[in-house]
């Protein structure tokens, strides 16, 4: 029979494992493994809380991971579902307009040329939708090269000092057809609070692409905006800026 130091190591190290009582007989002289072993009920208490502790760990774990997993889907889907749409100004399929009166009895015709813009819609939450338009004074176009240089220069537009007009939204209210957008508009170095009445909003998918259109009105006075009104001349004071944008989502 071995060394009984040596063999009793063999055996604690041999309890340790699942099948204790096998592997403790194959350590011992032929002997000795002839005579069976005494039932160790501590020992496989031991074991058995090991093994059920384990099985619990592994569990906890499971359901942990299960619901990482399924709140992360969760927020994907609601902030997927509750996401505003954003558009970028198609200037091909957009304008930006103005008339003004001629001494007093007809009409000058213009427009802008270079125009961009951005707006996003959130159809479930319309007051966090948001609007926003450039314009390129110098863009001005009457359809006369003389009268549109004389537009850009100091005594109107003045466009080197102020080379855009510019809007953009502070607040936004769903109406019947459309939204109550009020902002800061600002115009040759002159910001004021406006409030456009936007028509539209129609949704049209078109070669895969989803695009949406509003148009709006507004009267405005140049005089409100540092213009000299003693360069004004023959040109009315007030004039009719017309917007019609078409979106492409971006």
């Amino acid at each position: 029979m071995g060394c009984p130091n040596q063999l009793s190591l063999a055996v604690l190290f041999a309890a340790s494992r699942s099948d204790s009582r096998t592997a403790v007989r194959d350590l011992l002289p032929l002997d000795d493994a002839l005579t069976p072993l005494p039932y160790n009920h501590s020992l496989t208490l031991r074991l058995s809380n090991t093994i059920g502790q384990e099985t619990e760990m592994r569990r906890s774990f499971t359901t942990c991971v299960t619901a990482i997993l399924l709140g992360a889907l969760f927020c994907a889907s609601h902030q997927s579902a509750s996401a505003a749409d954003d558009y970028e100004y198609d200037l091909v399929h957009s304008s930006v307009s103005f008339k003004a009166r001629h001494l007093d009895i007809s009409w000058i015709h213009g427009r802008f040329n270079d125009v961009s813009g951005m707006f996003s819609i959130d159809r479930d939450d319309p007051s966090r939708s948001t609007f926003a338009l450039t314009i390129q004074a110098d863009s001005v176009d009457t359809a006369n090269e003389a009268r549109d240089k004389h537009l850009r220069q100091p005594d109107y537009f003045d466009t080197k000092q102020y080379p855009t007009i510019e809007f953009k939204s502070t607040s936004v209210k769903p109406i019947d057809g459309g939204f109550e957008v009020t902002g800061d508009f600002t115009m040759h170095g002159t910001t004021k609070e406006i409030t456009l009445t936007l028509m539209g909003g129609k949704e049209h998918v078109f070669k895969d692409v989803k695009r949406v259109a509003f148009s709006t009105e507004y009267a405005v006075k140049r005089s409100d905006y540092g213009f000299d009104k003693n360069a004004i001349g023959p040109i009315g004071d007030k004039a009719l800026i017309m917007i019609d944008c078409e979106g492409v989502r971006k």
